[in-house]
């Protein structure tokens, strides 16, 4: 509404650590695990910007306190029925029990996962602009192309091609049908199909 090109907000490393953590637990993906970026394009004409992400929320409340910065907290954070605060409140203590520095070590993953994200994503671009070829409702990949890459290679080749059919025909290839594709694949089976939905095979 005002056009301001960008919007900072407060999260921290303890955030990190719960978004983390809540990921893992609902999707397993290697796309969601790094949790929050640093910063990222907003509404397509702003950046997103999260400069305490390195912090702690013990050393900002420190802060906070010695040079009384008044701050508010949401009574909704103290309900357990909340997925993520019962992370915040009966797990994440638990894991700082283990190693205080449990939050740099998530941080520290978290952008080591982006970095392999874009690797992979650089890869993927390069294999599919390589060997798929995209008619009419139609993607043909020659299969001897596909099988010179390695099983990781095969892995995300697959990924993405069910990324390029969600984003361009909003058709969802599950993580389970990607597998059994690449199962059959390495079969060698002459002929075979698989009912993907929505009139796709």
């Amino acid at each position: 509404a005002y056009g301001y090109p960008v919007l900072v907000t407060a999260h921290h490393q303890d955030d990190q650590m719960e978004t983390m953590l809540m990921k893992i637990i609902r999707t397993g993906s290697l796309d969601s695990a790094a949790g929050i970026r640093f910063t990222q394009p907003f509404q397509g004409v702003g950046r997103l910007v999260r400069p305490l992400l390195g912090v702690s929320k013990k050393r900002l409340l420190a802060y906070s306190q010695k040079y009384e910065i008044p701050y508010f907290e949401d009574e909704t954070n103290q309900s357990l029925a909340m997925q993520r605060n019962r992370l915040r409140h009966q797990v994440i203590p638990q894991l700082k029990k283990e190693n205080p520095r449990e939050g740099e070590h998530f941080q520290h993953l978290s952008e080591e996962l982006l970095l392999a994200q874009e690797l992979i994503s650089e890869k993927q671009k390069v294999w599919y602009d390589s060997y798929v070829v995209e008619e009419s409702n139609q993607l043909s990949v020659n299969i001897s192309d596909y099988q010179k890459l390695s099983e990781a290679g095969q892995y995300f080749f697959i990924q993405k091609i069910a990324q390029v059919v969600l984003e361009n025909y909003q058709l969802v290839i599950s993580k389970k049908q990607q597998k059994e594709v690449h199962e059959l694949l390495e079969k060698g089976v002459a002929q075979w199909s698989i009912d993907l939905g929505k009139d796709w095979q």
